[in-house]
């Protein structure tokens, strides 16, 4: 039995969590709606919400923010996409987009990003923190 490989972390910079929605821009097609799952500063992990493969660079447009970047994959298996950013800003705008998010929970009273879950039982219904359950919120039943 062979022992398990540990996972080395070649990014210059952490990845922190984010699920914002963004547009694959590809000329040529038409815009593919995806979510942000994590970043850093040179890059991130983008889970499309239809099966395509892209092309090796593409413009990324944060939604909430209008911000446009030039990304080049670096790797893709199925729907999720790892890219990194040849144009800078896109990372501040996550994490100002981050930020408002928060502040915005806050204000409704409620800490930690949360959202309803209404599929299921009604003594099932709850408040849930899973990425998956926060796409569906956000896109509906899309795939």
């Amino acid at each position: 039995m062979r022992p398990a490989l540990k996972r080395i972390e070649r990014r210059s910079f952490g990845r922190r969590q984010s699920c914002v929605k963004a547009v694959v821009l590809i000329a040529g097609r038409a815009p593919v709606h995806c979510i942000v799952n994590n970043f850093s500063e040179g890059g991130a992990e983008l889970e499309l919400l239809e099966p395509i493969k892209t092309p090796l660079s593409f413009k990324l447009r944060i939604e909430a923010k209008g911000v446009e970047a030039i990304c080049e994959v670096r790797h893709q298996k199925g729907q999720i996409v790892g890219v990194q950013f040849l144009s800078g800003g896109v990372a501040a705008a996550i994490e100002r987009e981050l930020e408002e998010r928060a502040e915005r929970i806050k204000e409704m009273g409620l800490d930690g990003h949360v959202v309803p879950v209404v599929k299921g039982r009604p003594e099932q219904r709850a408040l849930s923190t899973k990425a998956s359950d926060l796409r569906q919120h956000l896109f509906g039943n899309k795939k």
